[in-house]
Formats: C-alpha cells, sequence, structure tokens
C-alpha cells in the first residue's frame, strides 16, 4: 500500500536525534517486521513516518496501517501530540512542547471552536471546569497552569524553528540546556530582540535583562520591580509569573516523589493520618520560611 506523506503532518512531531533513528532501525531489522502499525487518516500517515522510512529503504520488512478517523486535522493532531506523550523516551523538553501543541490543537477542534475554548457537550458552556486546559491537564493528570504555560514553551519552540530549526530540536532533545521561560519569551519578543534571544540560547546563556518583553500593567510592574530588588542583578526572570511558573513547575516533580513515598508507606500513612498530615505541614512550612529568609539576607547558597 502506497501512503502519503503530508509535510505538515511530518512536521508536527518532533524529529528524532540520529542515534535514535539508528537504533529504531535496528531494531525493526533484527525484528524482522514492525510491531507498531503505521497510522494513517485518509491516506495520509498521522503516526510512524520514521517507521515508513525505513521499510521503504528495507521493502523485505512487513509491516501493518491503521486507518483512524477524524473530523478535522486538529483533531488529528490533538490525537498525535496525545500519543506522543503516552511514550517513554521523551525527554522533559519534548513532552511539554507535546503537552503546549496539544492545547493548540485541541482549541482549534470542531468540538471546542468558538466555544471561548471549552468543550461543546451541550452542557453549560461558562462552566469553568469545561475549559480545554482543564480537560487536558485531567487527562495527563497535571495542572491547568502547566498546559497553559506548556502551549507559551511550545510556541517558543516553533518561533525558534522558524530561523534555526537545529536550535529548536537541540532544545527538545535535551541536547541545549535553556530555562523553560527563556524559550517562551522568544514568542513574545519583537524581530531585533528575537534574534539577539536566540543567539543568547545558541551560546547556552540566560537571555539579557535589557531586553523588554510586552509591558504589563502598573500593578504587575511594581511586583517585577520587587522581585529585582530581592534577588541579584544576574537573576534573569522576566515576571512575577515566570518566577511562579518555574516554582510550580518544580513543584510538581517534587509531588511526583512525595506521591510515591507516600504510597510506599501507606499503611503508617493510613493509620497516623493527622499525625503525618501536621508533620509534613510544619516540615514545608518551616523549609518555606528557611528559604524566605535567605532570600531577605541575600544568601542564595
Amino acid at each position: 500500500m502506497q501512503l502519503r506523506i503530508d509535510p505538515e503532518f511530518q512536521s508536527k512531531i518532533p524529529s528524532l536525534t540520529d542515534a535514535e533513528y539508528q537504533q529504531l532501525e535496528e531494531n525493526i531489522l533484527e525484528a524482522g517486521e514492525v510491531y507498531e502499525p503505521i497510522v494513517t487518516w485518509n491516506g495520509v500517515i498521522v503516526d510512524g513516518h520514521n517507521r515508513y522510512k525505513i521499510v521503504q529503504a528495507h521493502p523485505e520488512i512487513q509491516y501493518r496501517t491503521r486507518e483512524m478517523e477524524f473530523p478535522d486535522k486538529w483533531a488529528a493532531f490533538d490525537w498525535m501530540y496525545k500519543n506522543q506523550l503516552g511514550r517513554r523516551n521523551l525527554t522533559d523538553e519534548n513532552r511539554t512542547y507535546c503537552i503546549g501543541k496539544m492545547y493548540e490543537a485541541r482549541k482549534n477542534t470542531e468540538a471546542f471552536r468558538g466555544n471561548q475554548h471549552t468543550l461543546n457537550t451541550g452542557g453549560d458552556q461558562n462552566d469553568p471546569k469545561q475549559t480545554t486546559a482543564t480537560i487536558i491537564a485531567k487527562e495527563l493528570g497535571i495542572g491547568q497552569a502547566t498546559v497553559k504555560r506548556a502551549e507559551k514553551f511550545a510556541k517558543g519552540v516553533d518561533a525558534i524553528r522558524e530561523q534555526f530549526p537545529e536550535t529548536a530540536d537541540a532544545i527538545l532533545n535535551g541536547k541545549t540546556k535553556v530555562k523553560k521561560v527563556d524559550v517562551m519569551a522568544v514568542a513574545k519578543a519583537d524581530e531585533q530582540d528575537k534574534a539577539e534571544m536566540i543567539q543568547a540560547i545558541q551560546r547556552v546563556e540566560r537571555i539579557p535583562n535589557r531586553i523588554k518583553t510586552t509591558p504589563k500593567a502598573d500593578a504587575k510592574n511594581e511586583i517585577d520591580n520587587l522581585i529585582s530588588e530581592l534577588y541579584a542583578e544576574d537573576t534573569k526572570e522576566y515576571t512575577i509569573i515566570d518566577l511562579v511558573a518555574e516554582m510550580e513547575d518544580n513543584c510538581e516533580r517534587f509531588l511526583k516523589t512525595f506521591r510515591a513515598i507516600i504510597f510506599d508507606h501507606k499503611s503508617l500513612c493510613d493509620n497516623n493520618l493527622m499525625t503525618v498530615n501536621d508533620t509534613v505541614k510544619e516540615s514545608l512550612l518551616n523549609k518555606i520560611y528557611e528559604i524566605m529568609e535567605e532570600m531577605k539576607s541575600g544568601n542564595r547558597a
């Protein structure tokens, strides 16, 4: 069966590194067949571009296809990114990118379009629990704010890709380690500042402080100034929102570990619930107070 490759679909999924592609090819050749079917929509490959490329180079390899139905291309993109998120070999950056692109695609599907990004279920469209971000967050087991920040990160990566595709791939593959807030800032910068930002990212440096982003309301400017006074000059946070975003990202990683610890000692916690609650709260609050005191004193150890 001759399948069709649509460049728009092919470009939606982050590229494999040379090593990853080589490993995939070796695995397929060793197995003598492609275990995972190549997914199509109206004959266009939706998932499996790399597998299809390999079988074209090795026509003796057997493979299967799976035709799926989607109401429009955005629904297909939505499925593509959610499917990617189910794979184990994603970097943190790649995962964040897929979440952001999934959110972007979902907002453009027929079921959501025209409803202020709420699910068209026939129910109350003003129910805040039905927002697109909330639904995706529930599906993926993450916070709504994480979904929205992921979209900003994805837009930043796409803005970088327009000028430097290899730099964008290096960010997603984890080869170039940069702060997510710096990548987010690229998307909302003007062209002159954008070029300088990308150059800093390519050098694996923080974006210069003097680069301006979108002006904020007076109240937010006051908060930004306060943060600037509290932190050393080399800190490159742009707004209080960016600061909180990074804190929340790290809190989510902590919570995953925390949940694992709780479940490892489930019997102890169940039998001493109130004591555990009080102890955990006291311990965490003490740590927060310590950090705040260190911040005030300028000690960033």
